[in-house]
């Protein structure tokens, strides 16, 4: 088996172990398996089962994602309010997990 089939089928495991319902071949799953397969080839050990905490806070970031188009009114209002939440925010969650982790390494190793 080669290490792109491992991979996807690592993908695979993962969005069956959340319960995940997706489209066949998602672009997202795609980078997945490109990050675990780099990850792998840097000579970390990364399967499916390290990113299940990931992937239950990206979980929770979904629902809250889509808690926020309860108020939108119609399916092209709730659609431009998705497309908006997911460019404004993502780099703010980016960003928010790269101040957290200073605050959280400054706490672990006393450097602040």
């Amino acid at each position: 088996m080669s290490t792109s089939q491992k991979v996807a089928e690592d993908v695979a495991a993962l969005t069956a172990e959340m319960g995940w319902r997706t489209s066949p071949n998602p672009p997202a799953a795609q980078v997945v398996a490109e990050t675990l397969e780099t990850m792998r080839a840097l000579g970390m050990d990364y399967d499916w089962r390290s990113l299940v905490p990931y992937a239950e806070l990206a979980d929770r970031a979904a629902r809250l994602d889509l808690d926020q188009l309860r108020d939108a009114g119609d399916p092209l209002q709730q659609a431009e309010r998705a497309v908006l939440l997911t460019v404004l925010l993502e780099p703010a969650l980016l960003a928010l997990r790269r101040l957290v982790q200073e605050h959280h390494s400054a706490l672990r190793f006393g450097n602040g």
